[in-house]
């Protein structure tokens, strides 16, 4: 898989402080022996006057997982139900997981939730952010490429 990012992050701009004080570091920087990722991040690699939304389509298909960070900041996001419907959709049509939910702190309200998203989390697992093994668990899910394989036994 040619793919450009190994996941694409979904998330509220009000969890942003979690994304870059938690999952960039330990995802992009890892401690040695750890396989590092490359990530699309919409604040640093969406182009600056594009379509929003032509920009979601292709931060999904441009990536070979998806991280959806679910909290209630982000049901109260429009862009933020976008790229998980476009995420979903691409599930749906490729019939491969591509998509990572991560909880952080309690689950939202279901009657919160559109109703692809309430599917997605009833018929599939998510990780919970408080879980002890949260971040070996996030690693399992995100793809074993060569090149994560070799960057890690290198160190």
């Amino acid at each position: 898989d040619e793919r450009k990012y190994d996941a694409f992050i979904s998330f509220s701009q009000h969890d942003e402080e979690f994304v870059n004080e938690i999952l960039l570091p330990q995802l992009e920087s890892p401690p040695v022996g750890l396989p590092q990722y490359r990530l699309c991040i919409h604040y640093r690699d969406w182009l600056a006057g594009e379509w929003i939304a032509d920009q979601i389509v292709r931060s999904v298909a441009t990536s070979k997982r998806t991280i959806v960070v679910l909290t209630e900041n982000f049901l109260d996001s429009l862009w933020g139900k976008m790229e998980f419907r476009t995420a979903y959709e691409k599930v749906l049509t490729d019939k491969h997981m591509r998509l990572i939910i991560i909880v952080k702190g309690e689950l939202p309200p279901f009657d919160k939730m559109d109703q692809e998203l309430q599917t997605y989390l009833s018929l599939n697992t998510y990780l919970k952010y408080d879980d002890p093994f949260f971040m070996e668990r996030l690693r399992y899910a995100l793809p074993h490429n060569t090149s994560t394989i070799e960057t890690c036994s290198r160190k």
